[in-house]
């Protein structure tokens, strides 16, 4: 609008109008980086969204055609007395400047253009570091026994030391586990292991304290912790209860007890077997294997052994344990005893007096004797055990006269 009078025309004031940002100054420094930024402009305006009102990180150039693209941002919400609200959709960089650029498409209500303005603020580090363990990952199982753990942090850390990271088996709070040197590598990570081999089959836990920080100084908001469970990778190892290794003196029946340093599988008379005089000699036949308590299992040959003779349990690693670890072929020996006369039968099974006695065995095992026998005048009586009974073979006192000197033999065919 114009007056012109007495020959003066008089320019009406410009209908302008300006932005600032509300919610700190222009130019501040160490913002958060989330912030949420309220600008305010100095009368009501339209179209503030986010093709006009853009936000950028600018680096070394101050000119936005090479700033790049722009940083996506929630809706820009309307509030009071003018005022605009937004927040970046992720948090910011730290210590880095940004730029707030506003286009002349912002009007007013009578369609004034506002002048493009820029605004700009520069971050600090207010955002806690995060960590992840890398390797094994969280939860893992199967780990190895001397497992190289690696952790890796969101970005730059300190405090990074054995006090700030330990290991614990069973819980948190378990048994601490002692561990070597925390060695840095790349993309702020780091990586340790025990110093002694760990438990099979055991769950570790890494925690790490709240003294761990960035460089800011921001530490960890609380204390965190991971778990993984170690693997079962040792061969079960066995032992010879009864009787023990190299006993002597051994009942010519004995039964035979091997306790394993765990639960094992393939237990039979394949991978167990019983040998005579060396672990290759000749074979004895054994009985059921029966498991016992506390992974025990016990056996019998199923004949008496020969007496004074070494024998030798035999075991194959066909036996292994639940995880598949097989047993190292193992061996034990022991030898048996002459085992003491005894009663065969009833004691004075003969009818009368017994002399000049012969005793042979034959080739079954079966026991007869030849004496002169006193109840039929002397005269040469056999007889022979069958198991239960001394019996008469033939005829009592089957000689012409009486005997003297007897002297038995069985041929080889009985």
């Amino acid at each position: 609008m114009s007056s012109c009078g007495g020959g003066k025309c008089n320019s009406a004031p410009a209908d302008t109008f300006s932005v600032s940002i509300d919610s700190f100054a222009n130019g501040a420094t160490d913002i958060s980086q989330t912030p949420s930024i309220q600008i305010k402009f100095t009368q009501a305006v339209l179209n503030v969204n986010s093709t006009t009102v853009m936000l950028y990180q600018q680096g070394a150039s101050s000119k936005l055609k090479e700033i790049g693209s722009p940083i996506p941002i929630t809706d820009i919400t309307a509030g009071s007395n003018n005022s605009y609200t937004f927040s970046p959709l992720a948090p910011l960089a730290s210590n880095t400047r940004y730029v707030i650029a506003l286009s002349n498409g912002i009007t007013t209500l009578t369609g004034i253009a506002l002048t493009p303005t820029i605004l700009n603020f520069t971050t600090g580090d207010s955002i806690t570091p995060t960590v992840s363990m890398i390797t094994p990952a969280n939860n893992a199982t199967n780990a190895s026994l001397s497992q190289i753990i690696q952790l890796q942090f969101s970005e730059s850390v300190t405090n990074v030391d054995t006090t700030s990271i330990t290991l614990h088996a069973g819980s948190t709070t378990g048994a601490a586990v002692a561990l070597g040197n925390i060695t840095a590598g790349s993309n702020n990570s780091y990586s340790f292991s025990a110093t002694s081999p760990l438990s099979s089959s055991t769950t570790y836990y890494v925690v790490l304290s709240n003294a761990i920080s960035d460089i800011a100084g921001n530490n960890q908001l609380s204390a965190t912790s991971f778990s993984f469970t170690t693997g079962d990778f040792i061969a079960p190892t066995v032992s010879m209860i009864t009787p023990t290794n190299n006993a002597e003196s051994v009942s010519i029946t004995p039964s035979i007890t091997l306790q394993f340093s765990e639960s094992v599988m393939n237990v039979d008379t394949t991978s167990i077997t019983l040998h005579e005089s060396s672990t290759t000699g000749i074979a004895v036949a054994l009985g059921n294997i029966t498991a016992e308590s506390n992974n025990s299992y016990s056996f019998s040959a199923t004949s008496p052994l020969s007496p004074l003779t070494t024998y030798y349990v035999v075991l194959s690693n066909a036996i292994t344990d639940i995880a598949g670890n097989p047993l190292s072929a193992t061996s034990f020996s022991f030898t048996t005893n002459l085992p003491a006369w005894g009663d065969v039968g009833t004691a004075g099974f003969s009818a009368g007096a017994a002399s000049y006695t012969s005793l042979a065995i034959a080739s079954d095992g079966t026991p007869y004797v030849a004496y002169a026998d006193a109840g039929n005048s002397n005269k040469a009586t056999v007889m022979k055990f069958d198991g239960n009974n001394w019996v008469t073979v033939g005829s009592a006192g089957f000689s012409a006269g009486a005997e003297s000197y007897t002297s038995l033999a069985i041929a080889p065919n009985g």
